[in-house]
Formats: structure tokens, C-alpha cells, sequence
């Protein structure tokens, strides 16, 4: 709590703590848990009970929007899943990604990189290879429909960043399952 809030400035306004408590650090955490891979890039130990021990397995939820002002309210209220996580785990504040956006936060779980490594900053931004505004999560050009792209003949390889943290973790023997709405 401490790390966070000195990172802050202005009014309601926190940096990035891409060196420590950071979104950022959680695809090398969770590799470093479950691969044994190296750990310089994971959370800070306060997040992981003091060190990292190795894992038989790792569940992350990626609640889009779910802000640590939410959390805090409802700790020690005894909501159900907050509660046990409060008692048999570690509950921690961690900062955004900048832009914070669900785009950029999703591309850094699927490829364990930070937003400047990964390109993919936005719903909508310039992709100089297709030569027009994209909108990458739709495989479309920006207010067209969704799978223009594919139409295209591009593909995700060539607009998102190569996929390295689940590679990284299936070449380790670890078996990554994605469940989401549709």
C-alpha cells in the first residue's frame, strides 16, 4: 500500500510501478511458480506470501475494471471468495498498466510483455503494415466490421505480439486453459 501511494501525483493520479507492483509482473510470477523460470521479473515477495514456491497450479481471474477502490471497501466484510482470500492468501494493491486499458492488460497476460514491448496500446490505433486504423481485439479496421482483417488475409500473428509467456509455460509442461464469455 505503502509503494503505491507514494508512486502517486496530482489528484487520484499513480504511476506505473513496472519495477515492482505492477500488473505488468504477473505473467513472470506466475511462470516463475509454475516453471521454475527466472523470478527477477515477478511480484514483489509481500505478494506471495515472502517467496515463490513452486505451484501445481495457478487459477488467475482477470476481472476487467475491478479497481483496487472496490476491493479495499469490501475487505473484512466477509464477503464470500474476498474473504478466504483475505485469510488463506495475500491481497495486494497493484497498478495499472499505462494506457490503462482491457486491451493492453489482456495482451500482457497472453504474451508476458509490458505495453511498449507488446504494441498493441489501444481499440483502436494506426497499424502502419495494414496502412489504416485497426481495431485488433476485432480483427477489423476501425468502424468496420469485426473479422475485415481475416477477410485480408491477415492474421493474429501479424497483428498481436508471439503469445511468449504461454509458450514458455507449455514447453514447461504446463497445461493453460482460457475460459471466457463469448
Amino acid at each position: 500500500l505503502d509503494a503505491v501511494a507514494r508512486s502517486g501525483f496530482g489528484p487520484a493520479r499513480i504511476l506505473p510501478l513496472y519495477s515492482s507492483y505492477c500488473f505488468a509482473r504477473i505473467p513472470a510470477t506466475i511462470a516463475a511458480v509454475l516453471s521454475g523460470s527466472d523470478p527477477s521479473h515477478a511480484l514483489p515477495a509481500s505478494c506471495v506470501h515472502g517467496t515463490l514456491q513452486p505451484a501445481g497450479q495457478v487459477v488467475l481471474f482477470l476481472i476487467d475494471g475491478l479497481g483496487w477502490n472496490r476491493v479495499e471497501a469490501r475487505m473484512g466484510t466477509g464477503l464470500p471468495g474476498l474473504a478466504e482470500f483475505e485469510e488463506r492468501g495475500v491481497v495486494s494493491v497493484l497498478t495499472s498498466q499505462f494506457p490503462s486499458t482491457t486491451v493492453v492488460h489482456t495482451v500482457t497476460l497472453y504474451s508476458g510483455l509490458p505495453p511498449g514491448q507488446a504494441g498493441v496500446l489501444e481499440w483502436y490505433y494506426r497499424e502502419p503494415r495494414v496502412g489504416s486504423v485497426i481495431a485488433p481485439f476485432l480483427m477489423g479496421h476501425a468502424g468496420g466490421p469485426a473479422g475485415g482483417l481475416k477477410k485480408e488475409g491477415w492474421t493474429a500473428r501479424d497483428i498481436f505480439p508471439e503469445p511468449a509467456f504461454i509458450k514458455t509455460l507449455v514447453a514447461a509442461g504446463v497445461t493453460c486453459r482460457l475460459y471466457t464469455n463469448a
